[in-house]
């Protein structure tokens, strides 16, 4: 079976809703909760927009690290 767990701001004030949406918001950032479903053995799968936001952080810091030592960045430092 598959299952998506999303963490979606609603209900505030509703009383267990608010404990609810505690969990709900670790499960989705793949954290581990307190009450786990015996049923799921293995880790969830992270989503596709985590997958999607780490690889944009990756490559920034990438182009970061890359560009510090870029010749073309001591130059322009000069400029500025």
């Amino acid at each position: 079976f598959k299952l998506h767990i999303a963490w979606v701001p609603s209900h505030s004030d509703v009383a267990g809703n608010e404990l609810a949406d505690i969990h709900a918001k670790r499960a989705a950032e793949n954290n581990v909760t307190e009450h786990q479903v015996a049923a799921l053995k293995r880790a969830l799968p992270r989503s596709a927009a985590a997958i999607r936001g780490a690889y944009k952080h990756a490559v920034a810091a990438q182009r970061t690290a890359w560009w510090t030592v870029s010749p073309a960045s001591s130059k322009l430092q000069r400029i500025d």
